[in-house]
């Protein structure tokens, strides 16, 4: 059985996890496997998030930063770091998958890295990108890097406030962290077979969720859209509503 893999990337709180949670949840015609990238506990300063905790203790899902370097020298494994903590994948399990599609979320470096593995030689990828914003909407913006941050700002507080997460200053550090990388996530975009516009977050109440991850009914707005996207991909068809970014749409 031929493998085909989906890679999904996105800028922190864009909305990649509830977007997958509401494929597997409202088109069940859609039959895929998810791959999880192990993250690194400390990612999550020990204290996973209310949506989180399922699968905190599953070595497949959470490890410690020493735990996943271990695993650098081991070609079956893509060690890789997002906003600077340690992320691996475990190339078996997209191999091994039972199914035929296989989907994972995946920082915009180890996507790139993932692609020219020759681990994955005869697994067909198919590279997808979730973005707060459109080309359009890029195009005729004066500061891009300026409204990128306060958006992806934004959307960090809608995250936090909808996770009933504390506003200390471990919280602010890391989200000027992930704001700032947001723009050059956003950057590589171009690079990806697809980019999905969507100006729900991962906090919005446009995916109709509450904070331990159930839905409490369909996703509405660009949700209910990107949610459609991903699911035709997904299913080997090529939606209407995706963008291709050129290579000089963000610059420096």
């Amino acid at each position: 059985m031929a493998k085909r893999l989906v890679i999904l990337s996105g800028p922190s709180c864009v909305g990649k996890s509830p977007l997958t949670e509401a494929v597997k949840k409202f088109r069940p015609n859609v039959k895929f496997v998810q791959v999880a990238v192990i993250k690194s506990k400390e990612s999550r300063y020990n204290r996973p998030r209310p949506d989180e905790h399922i699968v905190w203790d599953n070595p497949d899902c959470w490890r410690t930063m020493e735990q996943i370097e271990e695993l650098k020298n081991n070609p079956r494994y893509i060690v890789d770091y997002c906003h600077g903590f340690a992320q691996v994948i475990d190339l078996d399990k997209i191999i091994q998958s039972p199914t035929e599609v296989v989907l994972m979320e995946s920082y915009y470096t180890m996507a790139e890295k993932i692609v020219k593995s020759d681990y994955l030689a005869g697994v067909e990828i198919k590279t997808v990108f979730l973005s707060p914003l459109g080309q359009d909407e890029i195009t005729v913006l004066g500061d891009v890097n300026f409204t990128i941050k306060v958006l992806m700002m934004f959307k960090q507080y809608q995250r936090a406030e909808f996770h009933g997460r504390a506003i200390d200053k471990i919280w602010l550090a890391d989200m000027r962290h992930r704001v700032d990388d947001a723009i050059n996530e956003l950057r590589f975009a171009c690079n990806y077979n697809y980019v999905i516009v969507n100006h729900d977050g991962e906090g919005s109440p446009s995916w109709r969720r509450k904070t331990d991850g159930t839905f409490i009914d369909l996703p509405v707005s660009d949700a209910k859209k990107a949610t459609e996207s991903l699911a035709d991909i997904l299913a080997g068809k090529n939606p209407a509503d995706t963008e291709h970014w050129p290579g000089n749409l963000i610059k420096l």
